[in-house]
């Protein structure tokens, strides 16, 4: 299938949890597979009546996020509003107005970096989800894959447009008594004969938000011990077993050899954390790497050295946007941005991944914790 000749590296594990200390007690597990792409685990340390309780908790949180987030699902908001024309108000959950609310929060902390409108962007350059489930080429701007199969380059005018189609103040929000709107401004596009009006892709805060409720659950039913994943990019670390931290390996951006596939090690608790980086979904061309985060100010995939971003904080959607955006910012201005107030205030802690010729540099906040696991890596107090 002309799907799987993108090269799209999944990392099978981006975290991988040992215990630093002999467990003990009743290890249970929850998996869920039917949601936004990718899986849910939760390992927790609990009674049996405890862990159902949790596990219908999760069951009916994560169908709940689904119906009013999903994208692809014609009664969600997230559909609704992006199959709206220009000032056409739509009514929303107040979920859904708050996720957007702190995304232009975020998007103006990190100066334009995290931007939920590169909708357009990420389908242009083929990481869109019907890419992985889809052969039909169905948009004006698809393009056939060539004899290697692989997806040739987008044109620049679409390139272009997109960019400037990828405006997130066109995004409005409005509030009355207890009800929730969202609406377009002026951002309607005229291209090849065809209308497009900005649009939203929330995939870089939906999981952290679903790990975000799926904590505070589990904390209020009395599970401290364990951890929730979702996919490879976000997870909430709690305590082990014996009320330790967990020891956390990321994988590595750049890994060439056997026995390197991870090359940080560090131990956390209590924690949520994402990563984000040009290694997990990518694709290349004459030797130039495509990775499935986008610019929006250029319209295209990030090219300025940062491979790789984690960052450990108090609250998994805020990671997971913060990750991206630091991907976006590059090295200099993440490494400046990261001293303001609102970093320090919030004890956020940031491990960025640098390529500088042949060495790998890693700039981060807890150099006394942090073990290097690969000899070409070298380490920079932020």
């Amino acid at each position: 299938m002309k799907k799987s000749r993108i090269l799209l590296i999944f990392m099978v594990i981006l975290f991988c949890l040992l215990l630093s200390a002999c467990q003990s007690g009743k290890q249970q597990i929850y998996a869920n597979y039917n949601f936004f792409g990718t899986t849910l685990k939760a390992v927790v340390y609990a009674n049996n009546d405890s862990f159902n309780s949790f596990k219908n908790k999760c069951d009916k949180t994560l169908e709940s996020i689904n119906q009013a987030l999903n994208e692809d699902i014609k009664d969600s908001d997230i559909y609704k509003f992006n199959n709206a024309k220009d000032n056409e108000i739509i009514e929303v959950s107040e979920v859904c107005y708050q996720l957007i609310s702190k995304a232009k929060e975020i998007h103006s902390l990190t100066l334009g970096a995290y931007n939920p409108c590169v909708y357009y962007l990420v389908d242009l350059w083929g990481f869109s989800p019907r890419f992985s489930y889809n052969d039909n080429m169905q948009e004006p701007y698809d393009r056939d894959f060539d004899d290697d199969g692989f997806l040739p380059l987008p044109d620049n005018e679409y390139i272009e447009a997109f960019a400037a189609l990828a405006d997130f103040d066109k995004v409005k929000l409005n509030r009355q008594d207890d009800k929730y709107f969202l609406y377009k401004e002026n951002s309607k596009m005229m291209l090849d004969g065809y209308e497009y009006y900005v649009k939203i892709d929330i995939g870089g805060l939906i999981k952290g938000y679903a790990i975000d409720v799926l904590t505070n659950e589990a904390k209020t039913l009395g599970l401290t011990k364990g951890y929730i994943s979702y996919g490879t990019s976000s997870i909430s670390i709690l305590e082990n077993k014996k009320g330790d931290s967990w020891e956390l390996t990321l994988t590595n951006p750049r890994f060439t050899d056997k026995g390197k596939e991870t090359f940080i090690m560090l131990p956390v608790k209590n924690k949520q954390v994402s990563s984000s980086g040009d290694y997990e979904r990518y694709y290349e061309k004459e030797g130039k790497r495509y990775s499935h985060i986008i610019d929006a100010s250029s319209g295209r995939p990030i090219d300025n050295g940062v491979c790789a971003v984690t960052v450990l904080c108090d609250n998994a959607m805020l990671a997971d946007m913060l990750s991206t955006a630091f991907c976006v910012l590059g090295k200099d201005k993440t490494l400046e941005l990261i001293t303001a107030e609102y970093f320090v205030e919030k004890n956020i802690q940031v491990i960025l991944t640098y390529i500088a010729g042949d060495k790998m540099e890693i700039y981060t906040s807890d150099i006394e914790y942090v073990n290097i696991l690969d000899e070409r890596y070298i380490i920079y107090k932020l």
